[in-house]
């Protein structure tokens, strides 16, 4: 599936972290755009962001849902699930969305 040993290693390290801290102010100011998407179709759900260099130099910044709008952590019941979007788009594509009373894809496989 994987190319890079080092993304497969990225996601497993994901999956093991305990990851209940609320979304760090420092990731709100780096990553406004995905801040308010995730305020807006993300329910407020908190997140984290990993910044990830490849073996073959590029720099990717992947994002985990830790806990819900209240704070309360996400019990995992399964694996991780990494999405990935396609050449000319970026991950806000994957909270577009035709009912606004339902957060965005990502949430909900959280």
């Amino acid at each position: 599936m994987f190319t890079s040993n080092l993304l497969k290693s990225a996601v497993c390290a994901l999956a093991l972290l305990d990851l209940t801290q609320a979304t760090s102010p420092e990731d709100v100011l780096a990553y406004p755009d995905f801040a308010q998407t995730m305020q807006v179709a993300g329910f407020n759900y908190q997140w984290q962001s990993f910044p990830v260099t490849t073996s073959t130099g590029y720099e990717i910044v992947m994002f985990r849902i830790t806990a819900d709008p209240t704070g309360a952590p996400l019990v995992p019941t399964k694996g991780p699930v990494l999405l990935l979007h396609g050449m000319f788009s970026d991950p806000l594509d994957f909270f577009s969305q035709d009912d606004l009373t339902a957060p965005g894809m990502p949430v909900q496989l959280a």
